[in-house]
């Protein structure tokens, strides 16, 4: 889909919510300046390493298995009541 069409579609004409920027790899372990230099030029943008979308992703993934398991629970008092 087209950008014009889904700023359309999501009623946000013009926005922009995300960029994706690429470091070179002799500079990944300069990211804290990296992300302080993104922000300084470019004012209003919140730069962060992607690393911690994935940690964030961990702890859902672990919440959902524990939903997943107090289900399973509750399915099984039920049985045994039943």
């Amino acid at each position: 889909m087209e950008l014009k069409t889904l700023q359309d579609v999501l009623d946000r004409g013009g926005e922009v919510t995300e960029y994706d920027v690429q470091v070179k790899r002799d500079r990944l372990g300069d990211m804290d300046s990296i992300r302080k230099e993104i922000e300084k030029k470019i004012p209003g943008v919140e730069a962060f390493n992607p690393g911690i979308l994935s940690r964030d992703n961990m702890w859902m993934k672990a919440f959902r298995e524990f939903a997943w398991s107090i289900s399973l629970v509750a399915v099984l008092v039920a049985l045994i009541v039943l």
